[in-house]
């Protein structure tokens, strides 16, 4: 008896397919015998069917990677080509392009789902040329507009943001490095930008770091410095003297100037008979390096005529070799950015070494901590307040406060694709998904 007769006999098992059939009367009748003798006895045979391979790609993932791809493209290439290098209005030009560009990408991309036949895929219907024209006016357009101003609209949103981050990390900065208040406005804030932009933090570590800086950079310089020594260059003792003459014009003010000025010429007449009237450049730099070191360690120890002279003379050298060689311009500017900063940076840190561990400040925010978290809480907040006073707490807080100052006018680019995806927002979802 095959499997279509055993059908035929018993029509109540017809719910079951053939091979659930078979297995069922093979474990009720003949549970001894081989299973595929018994499918070859009843004529039943288990047909094998291999599975059907999707392809890796398919069109549609083409399809829906590549219109993204093709409306943003669009809209970025038409904002560089629209705005030409004299535009009277580089703003209005760069939207208008970018409007365009996207309309461009999109009909692209709709030229590439005909192309792939994945418009019928998704369910699309070739429109009227009249539902066209209305797809065109009262959905194209708007969504082009939405692209093309979201991004200038978010970059000014960031400005004041940005302005706002900056001015607290520069406050922040300020208030911990504390440059004395009889520092220039312009010295001061110069400090202060080479601190944050240095990311040195009013710590020994911080302040190590701007030893090795400082370092780094004079052996740059002594690196071009050397180069030239070879040669057998060398600079005017007498020009970089006439610093110092500059100087006369600030002490001639004083109530007696002649005891200053015989000072002066004293202090030009000992350098001309010990390095004669012309230094070799290798000279003359470390004639430079050693008056900043002077000056930096034995600053309470000196006259201020001294310093003040010692100031006059490496400022000569300086300007002296940076006229022979502009490459030390830059370089130059830097190494004395630096060497300023240190002087503030260092007297911070010696400050800070002598830090006040405990003020009333702790004391109230430990009280308020076991208020409310008993002897816990009070541990938490005193520590939490001792932290936040710290000085290297507080400059790394002012360096996370400038690098998100950062977003000030970098908000186009995030702009258009938050606006492109608020224009999408109201696609219809495609088949299945």
């Amino acid at each position: 008896m095959n499997i279509q007769e055993v059908r035929q006999k018993f029509p109540q098992y017809n719910d079951l397919s053939d091979q659930q059939l078979a297995d069922a009367l093979h474990a009720k009748y003949y549970p001894d015998m081989d299973k595929s003798e018994y499918y070859q006895k009843i004529g039943f045979s288990i047909q094998k069917t291999t599975p059907k391979k999707e392809p890796l790609i398919t069109k549609r993932d083409i399809s829906k990677f590549a219109r993204p791809v093709l409306e943003l493209g669009g809209a970025g290439l038409g904002g560089v080509l629209a705005v030409p290098a004299n535009a009277v209005a580089p703003g209005a030009a760069e939207a208008v392009g970018v409007g365009l560009g996207y309309l461009g990408g999109k009909k692209a991309a709709d030229a590439l789902d005909s192309f792939l036949g994945t418009d019928v895929v998704f369910g699309k219907e070739k429109p009227t040329p009249t539902e066209a024209v209305r797809e065109f006016m009262t959905k194209d357009i708007p969504e082009a507009g939405i692209v093309a101003l979201s991004g200038p609209a978010l970059q000014r949103a960031t400005v004041p943001i940005g302005r706002a981050l900056r001015s607290g990390a520069e406050g922040l900065y300020a208030g911990t490095l504390k440059v004395p208040p009889s520092v220039p406005n312009e010295i001061r804030s110069k400090a202060i930008k080479t601190g944050l932009e240095g990311r040195y933090p009013i710590t020994e570590k911080g302040l190590a770091r701007l030893n090795r800086d400082i370092n780094a950079m004079n052996s740059q310089i002594g690196d071009v410095i050397e180069a030239a020594g070879k040669s057998g260059d060398t600079v005017k003792t007498r020009a970089i003297l006439s610093r110092v003459d500059q100087l006369k014009k600030f002490y001639a003010n004083t109530p007696n100037p002649k005891p200053y000025f015989d000072e002066l010429d004293a202090i030009k007449q000992d350098m001309l008979s010990y390095h004669g009237d012309k230094i070799p450049v290798a000279k003359a730099q470390k004639i430079k390096q050693a008056i900043y070191a002077l000056n930096r360690k034995h600053y309470g120890e000196m006259k201020t005529l001294q310093i003040e002279t010692n100031k006059a003379i490496a400022r000569g050298i300086k300007e002296e070799l940076v006229a022979k060689y502009p490459q030390l311009g830059t370089l130059n500017k830097k190494d004395s950015d630096l060497i300023r900063f240190e002087e503030y940076l260092e007297r911070a840190v010696n400050r800070t070494g002598n830090y006040d561990i405990a003020n009333f400040g702790d004391a109230a925010w430990t009280t308020a901590g076991a208020v409310m978290g008993g002897y816990h809480g009070a541990a938490a907040a005193g520590a939490a307040s001792r932290i936040a006073r710290f000085p290297g707490f507080k400059s790394r807080l002012s360096f996370l406060l400038d690098k998100a100052s950062k977003i000030s006018g970098k908000g186009k680019y995030a702009g258009r694709l938050a606006g492109y995806g608020i224009a999408k927002s109201g696609d219809n979802p495609e088949p299945g998904e």
